[in-house]
């Protein structure tokens, strides 16, 4: 296999929508398994209910999500009707943004490698699961630092 990203085996679209299929399959398990993951869902007036369509731009990574009553649901395709879509430009686009900070993602959707059909703030929403499913990458540099300053007496 070369190197090259467009001939990466983890940007292939089928095994690309079969990784997401997985990972949001566990992440809709931790709904499920953990009160305080779906607590995460909720705000004071309703539960998180939307329907929320991944796709690529060229449409060969098509799935969805629904959020009901706490649960979350993974589908294979796009749904007739969905509160939010999310495009990405390309499969390498997908694979980078799962671990995409808050201010890497308006990045990407000032440079166009990320569009949206629906409401803003579910696309927030949605952000806010997965960083809290799948931390942000940190500085290595950083997280040294601070663990050597937390050690008392050194």
């Amino acid at each position: 296999m070369k190197n090259d990203a467009k001939n990466s085996f983890f940007t292939n679209p089928l095994v690309l929508q079969n990784i997401m299929y997985v990972l949001l399959r566990v992440m809709s398990l931790k709904f499920t398994f953990s009160k305080k993951f779906r607590e995460m869902i909720k705000n004071d007036y309703n539960t998180f209910n939307k329907t929320i369509a991944i796709q690529t731009r060229d449409k060969a990574v098509k799935l969805y999500m629904v959020f009901h009553d706490g649960k979350m649901k993974v589908r294979h395709g796009i749904p007739e009707k969905a509160d939010l879509t999310i495009i990405y430009k390309s499969p390498e686009i997908i694979k980078e943004f799962a671990t995409l900070s808050p201010e890497d993602m308006l990045n990407y959707l000032l440079t166009n490698k990320l569009t949206f059909r629906g409401n803003l703030s579910y696309l927030s929403r949605f952000a806010y699961l997965l960083n809290n499913f799948i931390p942000p990458k940190t500085d290595k540099k950083t997280e040294t630092n601070t663990s050597a300053k937390a050690v008392p007496g050194k």
